[in-house]
């Protein structure tokens, strides 16, 4: 027996490299969380932790990570307040809440009209499905109710060949996406790495690990004697400590732009953390 063939939608053109070259990098972010659930502890929310690491591949620093009650005035003031131009935000991210809650964002009147292509594809989805045969006209209105989208200052985005949902782009830097994770990840995903400018290579974070076994107590002045160096260097790199209760093993994080200079960085460290096995002084 044949099974049956994945449907494949058409995608928003992919802007040029050349087009996303001239445009100003998005460097900072911030993200939405919307859900009662999530708020309640009925869901553990998984999207904002894929979209920190996305974000630090990527070179963009994730300035704020807000988790809010799926309410109309809520989502509108906390969508407002990120994009005060003082807060610095290029892009923001918002997790649930999809459909018509958005639309007083940037109108007063909310004007709303449906997106004709997201109802298209979305019916050419369900008509695969056979429990969508038979749902009544009212239960497809509610459906349809996931297209209707603001009138003004939006943009849709079909930006995953595979899905049918498509993501809403508000006044040029806010994106909606849908809360359900498999969704958000593969949307964000195509979202940044197709669509969005991204800062250069040498701007892109790195990441360099020590262990140690030696008990955070003893590491903290070492650590704080680096910070302090590193902050009159005017250096880029951040600096902390994670103990693990279970194990008793200190990771010591290095965070920079200069792969070279953390290394160098890590090797100073390591150094003292060795004088302090052997019993010498940290600095020697």
């Amino acid at each position: 027996m044949a099974t049956e063939e994945a449907l494949k939608f058409p995608v928003t053109p992919y802007p040029r490299r050349q087009e996303l070259e001239t445009r100003k990098p998005v460097r900072t972010a911030a993200c939405v969380i919307i859900g009662d659930e999530i708020l309640n502890g009925k869901t553990l929310d998984t999207n904002s932790h894929h979209f920190a690491g996305l974000c630090f591949r990527l070179g963009i620093r994730l300035k704020s990570i807000l988790v809010i009650p799926d309410d109309h005035d809520t989502i509108v003031d906390t969508i407002r307040t990120l994009s005060i131009p003082e807060n610095h935000i290029d892009i923001i991210v918002t997790s649930g809440g999809i459909g018509p809650t958005h639309a007083k964002v940037f109108d007063p009147r909310g004007e709303m009209e449906y997106s004709q292509e997201t109802i298209e594809r979305m019916e050419k989805y369900t008509s695969r499905r056979a429990s969508m045969k038979t749902q009544s006209e009212e239960q497809k209105k509610a459906r349809h109710r996931m297209a209707l989208f603001p009138k003004k200052n939006c943009k849709v985005l079909f930006v995953e060949p595979h899905l049918w949902v498509p993501i809403v782009c508000l006044n040029h830097n806010i994106f909606v996406l849908p809360g359900v994770p498999t969704l958000f990840q593969q949307l964000i995903q195509a979202l940044l790495c197709l669509y969005i400018p991204l800062p250069p290579e040498s701007e892109k974070p790195h990441r360099v690990l020590i262990e140690s076994k030696l008990p955070e107590s003893s590491i903290a002045p070492i650590l704080s004697r680096m910070v302090m160096q590193l902050k009159h260097d005017n250096s880029d790199i951040k600096l902390g400590s994670y103990p693990n209760l279970l194990t008793g093993i200190v990771n010591i994080s290095l965070i920079g732009c200069n792969l070279d200079k953390l290394h160098d960085c890590a090797k100073l460290i390591q150094a003292n953390l060795d004088n302090i096995v052997l019993g010498l002084p940290p600095d020697s």
